[in-house]
């Protein structure tokens, strides 16, 4: 389970002392408390394809080429779907995974909906624009003015339509090659921007229910270079103060929107009986500034980009015949290669990082 830009504070099992905000995230927060949570889990590039390339790979990013959201994973790479693949794995991604070109399979056999034309894969509102030939400083713009209640119907969430695809899958797939074991990516958008989710989540936090960020516009770094320059390139320096609230409020509710998604989904997996020897995996590809630091998005090194929510969940786990465990040890995202492949028992290839 994949989100996109989502903030290791926003998760409900972070607490205050802990650097966390006040989020509802009762899935995520299940999921933690039948599972392994790595508290202190790092991206290698906190972009989008970057992060996703290195996941993929196992490689650092001066390996595995991936610099800039406009970097493609090379063919010659292998990948985590392709080690499962070779071991016997059904092996499906649903949903976004920001990759360049026209490799957009990457080892996984099955990809039933997604970004398949090699652009981010995100679904913008009609707010996000009003101009079709909307400079890229105007569409920045918009992503904090747009904030707020999503126009597109539930139905027809981007979201949904992940959790939806994800379950007909391993419903099909079971049925049609019930010994064959499956190895699926279900990867969703959210808490990334457009910042717009359902209003019953919106309304949860704006405008009472929504923090300042934890980190003032100030800093040691705040006139560095690259400081100055993520202000710029992101015109943070023209959100204003209630701007920025109303945008929290809506990042807050992106993720309890997100966590709502994800429960529904693995409800529907468990009542299917379709998660009693399936590992569960919850990450993301980098984190959100969300007005710390006087900064939006992501791109940069302090800790709310490169830091990121993880929590794997074994079935002994949620069975409570192995214990529940937070591990403070840091540890890279490249990390799942490795680890997912032992965990199964498959031998992961030469050269990881």
């Amino acid at each position: 389970l994949m989100s996109d830009e989502h903030s290791y504070r926003c998760m409900g099992h972070v607490s205050e002392d802990k650097g966390g905000e006040p989020v509802d995230s009762p899935t995520f927060d299940r999921l933690a408390a039948q599972g392994t949570v790595f508290t202190d889990a790092y991206c290698q590039m906190p972009l989008c394809t970057p992060s996703r390339i290195c996941q993929l790979t196992g490689l650092e990013v001066r390996k595995s080429g991936a610099w800039t959201n406009n970097s493609v994973l090379r063919p010659e790479l292998d990948t985590l779907p392709k080690a499962f693949a070779r071991a016997g794995y059904e092996t499906c991604l649903v949903g976004k995974m920001h990759l360049g070109g026209n490799q957009q399979f990457v080892g996984f056999r099955y990809r039933p909906y997604g970004d398949l034309t090699g652009k981010t894969g995100h679904q913008n509102e009609p707010l996000d624009d009003p101009d079709a030939s909307g400079t890229p400083a105007r569409r920045m713009r918009a992503r904090t003015l747009g904030a707020g209640i999503t126009q597109i119907p539930e139905s027809l969430i981007q979201d949904e339509v992940v959790a939806h695809e994800t379950v007909a899958f391993v419903r099909e797939h079971r049925s049609a090659h019930p010994k064959q074991p499956w190895f699926l990516c279900a990867s969703f958008s959210r808490p990334h921007f457009p910042l717009t989710a359902p209003r019953r989540y919106f309304d949860r936090y704006w405008p009472g229910n929504v923090t300042e960020p934890r980190v003032p516009a100030a800093g040691d770094a705040y006139e560095h270079p690259m400081s100055v320059g993520m202000r710029k390139g992101f015109q943070a320096d023209k959100i204003s103060h209630d701007e920025m609230m109303r945008a929290r409020a809506a990042y807050f509710a992106n993720v309890s929107y997100i966590d709502e998604v994800i429960g529904d989904l693995l409800l529907r997996l468990d009542a299917d009986g379709l998660l009693d020897n399936t590992i569960i995996v919850y990450t993301t590809d980098h984190g959100e500034m969300a007005g710390e630091h006087g900064v939006w998005w992501t791109n940069c090194w302090y800790e709310a980009c490169t830091r990121v929510p993880l929590i794997v969940s074994l079935p002994e786990q949620r069975r409570e015949t192995c214990p529940a465990h937070t591990c403070r040890v840091p540890v890279a995202q490249i990390d799942l290669f490795p680890t997912l492949c032992a965990l199964v028992g498959i031998e992961p290839p030469q050269g990881l990082d």
